[in-house]
């Protein structure tokens, strides 16, 4: 059915929507209405096809907002596939130990004295990654998609490793005081585990918490 149709039926079941449904036991039921469009022949040529097009730009529409639609165009699936393509590199490079850390100086602002540094993990395909969604350097976001397919969670345990190692290591060689600072996803810091994780890695590396 053409554009006009289908906004008209979209918003018909809004509107309807809106409204809230009571269930038995008086519990109170809100829906939220997200429709992808995907039409004949531009957007594919088979059935299958054409609804696995509706169902990608229906998420993208998902994640902009509720209650929306959203209409099939080239740029939504092109970054769909590479979403989808950087998922499965991801998990490679996680298996792989494919990263590796940088630490870039923190001065004070005074007197440019060092501060310490900060831990910043690199894939070794080019891409940074890093926790501050602004820094990106690709087009397509690490951190959402790692957060998202769980992989956050194993990168995030093995920069703490080896950050506090590395810190460990050099402040006992150049006995220079200074602090280690470290970005951790909110998924990882809501982990039951996190504190415990944390404090004994730590211990292992005979660092106080006050440096991190």
């Amino acid at each position: 059915c053409g554009n006009k149709s289908v906004e008209h039926i979209h918003k018909k079941i809004v509107k309807r929507t809106r409204e809230p449904f009571y269930l038995v036991g008086g519990q109170v039921l809100n829906i939220t209405v997200s429709v992808g469009v995907a039409e004949y022949p531009e957007a594919a040529t088979s059935a299958l096809e054409l609804i696995n097009c509706a169902e990608i730009v229906m998420f993208k529409g998902k994640s902009m907002g509720k209650n929306r639609i959203q209409y099939f165009d080239t740029p939504i699936l092109n970054d769909f596939l590479k979403n989808v393509e950087l998922d499965s590199k991801l998990k490679e490079a996680v298996f792989d130990h494919n990263f590796i850390l940088y630490y870039q100086p923190q001065y004070y602002a005074g007197n440019q004295k060092l501060r310490g540094m900060e831990a910043l993990i690199r894939w070794k395909d080019g891409r940074v990654f890093q926790i501050e969604q602004l820094k990106y350097k690709c087009r397509a976001s690490s951190i959402p998609i790692a957060e998202k397919n769980g992989t956050i969670i194993p990168i995030g345990n093995w920069v703490l490793e080896q950050s506090i190692r590395t810190f460990s290591e050099w402040r006992n060689r150049y006995g220079v005081p200074f602090v280690l600072s470290v970005n951790i996803s909110a998924l990882q810091y809501q982990k039951e585990d996190f504190v415990d994780l944390l404090l004994n890695i730590i211990r292992k590396y005979d660092v106080s918490p006050e440096e991190i």
